[in-house]
């Protein structure tokens, strides 16, 4: 029961949305339907009305005339009454129609033309009210011709006049002519106007469309052309002045201008603005912290901030010397997490910059990014080689010098280095340092030493090399690593001193003090014997080992003792 009364008071709801024609104009079509309506029945029936009255007077039937005097005086004053509003045409238009449906059945007895008339009236019904305007009216119909149909079986209404039959029938039929002229008449034309500004809007709309795809058609041809020509400039200053005057240029802004971050990623500092506005903010100095208003907001959040209405964004910043902005969006210029700066676009006209605008510009930012990213490399890479070939003249005129990447691959040696290790530069340079290497120092004193450098940390040791011809050679080197902006490093020197004789001066003082040591040990042990056999033995074994434990005599010289060898002498070997 309870979805069968939902389902009955939905019905009979008012209408909704889909009830209602598309136009915005329907309500004003009702009211000049009912108006115009009006004002055809008036005419139309004004003849009929006139001519029944006389034929009334003729017959002496005078009781018909107060009423065809009503209808006329009805019909003319809500047709014409100035003082009459279009609700009340609306309502008039319904009853007349009502008042002609029941005039018709007392006529006619039959309902011959009421039917129609029903029909009209819940098709007007439908027109003002929607649905449940159409279903009242024709219950309301419907119990109409059920009470007169009663009422003529039940004798309950008088006997009408033939002469009525005649004057109403007239009357009737030229009433539901008029509605019907007027309803085919007018909803042709509304529909017809309706067409036609639906065929003028979709026209106006192509035309729209049309210009947006030539105008995104243009700006993604400028941003193309902006793209490739950011390749080409390697100077951070030139390269923000590029991006801003062709972003104003190509898409017609009022102002634009990029911010990048000071040194120590506190205040965003305008690089580069348009016009004279931006020259003089520029050479001011002019900068924003980090947060505050859209262009800090933008850096903060490494997202795009757009502001259709700037006047009505408390966070907006004004500037006097753009007075003319009502529209602004700041795009970050970001690689990633890192923002580099801002892209800060401005329009004197509200809500001009759409999203699609937005999106045009967060690539052109992306684009800007990576080209900022290369300036400042190149620059930093400028930088470093002025100070690499600087030191290298310094070293270059006092020490041996290598240059080695971070995989160990040698990238510069001056002279003294070809000199020393007898390898040709072209044979030096892209080969790794380990073509050097002697194999004399074990694996955990090379071990450190990288370690140590790629921490960033200098490294000072002796290290003997191998030459290409098989010699070797001691230097002391010192390894200093350079260090990117993160602290890592990219590139390795090493600057050595040769010291090859001092070390082999200095392992012949160490031999000859190992052999003194050895003598001075062997005297020892042989005080130690009691026998010259014995202390023969001593000094063969401890000979033998001071020089590799080779095969050792020792023959002593005697003119006489007790213990003799052949030909006079005394003999020990080991």
């Amino acid at each position: 029961m309870n979805n069968l009364f939902n389902m009955l008071k939905n019905f009979f709801a008012s209408p909704t949305s889909d009830d209602k024609l598309p136009s915005e104009s329907l309500l004003s079509w009702r009211f000049t339907l009912a108006r115009r309506t009006f004002q055809v029945i008036a005419i139309i029936t004004l003849p009929a009305i006139l001519a029944s009255t006389y034929y009334a007077v003729s017959e002496g039937t005078y009781s018909y005339i107060p009423i065809y005097m009503a209808m006329l005086i009805v019909i003319f004053v809500i047709a014409f009454g100035k003082f009459v509003n279009d609700k009340t045409r609306m309502w008039g238009l319904m009853g007349l129609i009502y008042f002609i449906v029941l005039l018709d059945f007392y006529t006619e007895g039959r309902g011959s033309l009421a039917r129609a008339f029903l029909v009209v009236f819940s098709f007007l019904g439908a027109i003002f009210f929607g649905r449940r305007g159409a279903i009242t009216s024709a219950i309301i119909g419907l119990l109409t011709m059920t009470l007169f149909a009663y009422a003529f079986t039940a004798k309950v209404l008088p006997d009408y006049q033939i002469s009525s039959l005649v004057v109403s029938g007239w009357i009737s039929n030229t009433v539901i002519l008029a509605v019907l002229i007027s309803l085919v008449v007018y909803s042709v034309n509304y529909l017809v106007d309706d067409m036609t500004r639906f065929l003028a809007q979709s026209q106006e709309l192509t035309q729209r469309l049309e210009q947006r795809v030539a105008d995104r058609t243009k700006a993604l041809v400028t941003s193309a052309e902006v793209s490739r020509s950011l390749t080409s400039i390697l100077d951070p200053n030139e390269l923000a002045n590029e991006v801003v005057n062709q972003v104003q240029t190509a898409f017609h802004y009022y102002y634009a201008q990029i911010y990048q971050f000071d040194a120590k990623k506190e205040n965003l500092v305008l690089t580069a603005g348009t016009g004279e506005p931006g020259a003089a903010m520029v050479k001011r100095g002019h900068s924003i912290p980090k947060g505050s208003g859209l262009v800090g907001r933008a850096a903060a959040n490494n997202q795009s901030v757009l502001v259709q209405d700037t006047s009505k964004d408390p966070t907006w910043l004004p500037n006097e010397l753009l007075p003319e902005t009502k529209t602004e969006v700041t795009v970050p210029i970001s690689i990633g997490d890192q923002v580099l700066g801002v892209l800060d676009v401005q329009d004197s006209v509200t809500n001009r910059i759409a999203p699609e605008d937005v999106t045009l510009l967060e690539s052109l930012a992306s684009q800007v990014a990576i080209a900022l990213q290369n300036a400042e490399s190149y620059a930093r890479t400028e930088q470093t080689l002025r100070e690499l070939d600087a030191q290298r003249y310094a070293l270059d005129q006092h020490s041996i010098v290598a240059f080695t990447d971070v995989t160990g691959k040698i990238t510069y040696v001056n002279d003294k280095f070809v000199e020393i290790s007898k390898y040709s530069r072209e044979e030096l340079i892209g080969e790794d340092h380990r073509i050097l290497n002697s194999g004399y120092h074990p694996k955990e004193f090379i071990r450190d030493l990288w370690v140590t450098i790629a921490n960033g940390r200098v490294w000072h040791g002796e290290i003997k090399n191998k030459a290409k011809d098989g010699s070797y050679y001691w230097v002391d080197t010192t390894i200093v690593p350079f260090l990117n902006e993160q602290g890592k490093p990219y590139q390795y020197v090493a600057i050595r001193t040769e010291i090859t004789q001092s070390k082999m001066e200095e392992e012949e003082r160490e031999r000859r003090a190992a052999e003194l040591e050895a003598v001075n040990s062997i005297s020892r042990q042989i005080q130690n014997t009691t026998t010259i056999e014995a202390a023969l033995q001593v000094a063969s074994r401890e000979l033998g080992h001071v020089f590799g434990k080779k095969p050792t005599s020792v023959v002593i010289s005697a003119g006489d003792g007790n213990h003799k060898g052949k030909n006079g002498q005394t003999a020990a070997k080991e």
